[in-house]
């Protein structure tokens, strides 16, 4: 993807918003599934 992409403001707060669910809920959330099916598959 490349070039400008412009949002408006709300939907800039919105991107954040995400970003920081993202971040503090579905990564740990990821990481402690691979963690559970390595333990399994040990």
């Amino acid at each position: 993807m490349s070039g400008i992409q412009y949002v408006t403001k709300d939907t800039l707060e919105q991107m954040k918003i995400d970003l920081q669910r993202m971040k503090a809920v579905d990564r740990p959330a990821a990481s402690r599934a691979i963690a559970e099916a390595r333990e399994k598959a040990t």
